[in-house]
């Protein structure tokens, strides 16, 4: 359990390194203008997914610890996770149009509505890590943090550098979390 644990900090720890490098690609790529809509709109999309997921985490990794035939309660959660995952999404597609009023950004709306798909998708993949974690799969739990960050800096990257400017910097972050739920 050390080791995982260890191997769990070692890869979260990647947040930093490939974060700093993203926002200082976006930051020359997209202009501070641009940036700063992608930052509005992926920290608004980040806080909702984590306190949608953050409130069942310790829960779901409790109970999948303490059943001998994890599966039923791994299935139970899984839909708990889609269903407030895809609840969560259609909120933010549905007051898109108002928080682009809000703070008077009329690209915020669209923005916003492509990275709704993003929450379902997120949330999938952390009902899936609860579960592992709940499993004692440590070191497989790290690999899957890793490969998102590491899939989140070059798919952003890649598409950000094909043109699709803020657009193509949400569908890399949409692309990290379906590379997380694959692995």
């Amino acid at each position: 359990m050390t080791i995982g644990t260890i191997c769990i900090f070692l890869a979260e720890a990647l947040i930093l390194p490939t974060g700093l490098i993203t926002a200082i690609f976006l930051t020359r790529r997209l202009g501070p203008v641009y940036y700063g809509v992608f930052a509005l709109v992926s920290r608004l999309v980040f806080w909702i997914e984590w306190t949608g997921t953050t409130a069942f985490s310790g829960t779901a990794i409790k109970f999948i610890s303490q059943e001998d035939d994890w599966r039923p309660v791994g299935a139970a959660i899984i839909k708990l996770y889609l269903v407030i995952g895809t609840a969560l999404g259609l909120l933010i597609f549905f007051s898109a149009d108002i928080l682009s009023h809000i703070f008077r950004e009329p690209s915020l709306a669209g923005h916003l509505k492509l990275y709704a798909v993003d929450v379902p998708l997120f949330c999938l993949a952390c009902a899936n890590t609860n579960i592992l974690l709940g499993l004692g799969f440590f070191k497989t739990r790290a690999l899957i943090s890793s490969g998102r960050f590491m899939a989140r800096l070059i798919l952003i990257i890649l598409l950000v550098e094909m043109g699709l400017s803020v657009r193509g910097a949400i569908l890399g972050s949409i692309g990290a979390s379906l590379v997380e739920l694959l692995i």
